[in-house]
């Protein structure tokens, strides 16, 4: 007796053919990802330019993009149009240093890792419980014509971020830094009501060499008592961390570029 379902599957790209997503041939098992399949995108350029009224994807769905790949799913141009419009995109989504991910509407669901860029053209939306994890570099970017979210009722996030805090020296200054990790497109106004109920919660916050910070509930100054502590919150940028960041004086750069460009020195003698 036959299933009438498919098992999920871990399916490669392999490019064989060209960049077209929909070319079986470019997959390792000769057939296009389903709903529920793990993708996997490795120094590569893929596209997938549809405008057609779908969702693609599902809460299982994984897509690990790695190797400075660009890819391309759904339509990129700016529109007001509702996301069932236009290609939506479900799943947990997972980019790596230095890989790019441009959609038209992204709903992400368990865990995703962003330590890359994500660009969405239409929509952000969370789904029930998930969590997003941003490295030093990573960043969910709202661009022009776009508008963060109008489904996420009662979702709560947990947001992790990797955070370039420095550290602390003899001839430290300090600073107040704010990196945001979901940010509006310039001139445009994040809105997190349009999510009606979305619940923000901060996983690990971690600074430079994997030290845990720790939330302050008062703002924060550029000092060294400071220096360790977070703010997780929302503005009309986009979501964001606030930190406070040790910047060594310049001598102390000076002398430590002495002293490199003198190790140099004596091992050309």
């Amino acid at each position: 007796m036959f299933s009438m379902f498919s098992q999920a599957a871990n399916i490669t790209w392999t490019g064989q053919q060209s960049h077209d997503w929909t070319n079986k041939s470019n997959w390792s098992v000769n057939a296009t990802p389903s709903a529920g399949d793990t993708i996997n995108i490795h120094n590569a350029t893929v596209n997938w330019i549809s405008t057609g009224g779908s969702i693609f994807g599902s809460t299982a769905t994984i897509y690990n993009i790695t190797g400075n790949s660009i890819i391309t799913l759904g339509n990129t141009t700016a529109t007001t149009s509702t996301p069932i419009s236009n290609p939506r995109f479900d799943g947990q989504f997972n980019v790596g240093e230095g890989s790019v991910l441009n959609m038209n509407s992204m709903f992400s669901y368990g865990s995703s890792t962003i330590d890359g860029t994500i660009n969405l053209y239409n929509e952000y939306a969370p789904g029930a419980n998930n969590t997003l994890i941003f490295g030093v570099n990573g960043v969910i970017n709202m661009m022009q014509g776009s508008r963060n979210g109008v489904e996420g009722n009662n979702r709560t996030s947990i947001i992790s971020a990797s955070l370039s805090t420095g550290t602390i020296t003899e001839n430290s200054t300090f600073s107040v830094e704010k990196r945001y990790l979901i940010a509006g497109y310039e001139g445009g106004s994040f809105n997190k009501n349009l999510y009606q109920s979305w619940t923000l919660e901060a996983g690990s916050i971690m600074g430079t060499n994997s030290t845990i910070l720790t939330a302050s509930s008062t703002a924060l100054t550029a000092t060294a008592e400071d220096f360790g502590k977070y703010i997780l919150s929302t503005d009309s940028g986009g979501v964001y961390v606030q930190y406070v960041q040790a910047v060594p004086e310049p001598s102390s750069i000076v002398l430590s570029f002495l002293g490199f460009s003198c190790i140099l020195l004596r091992r050309r003698v």
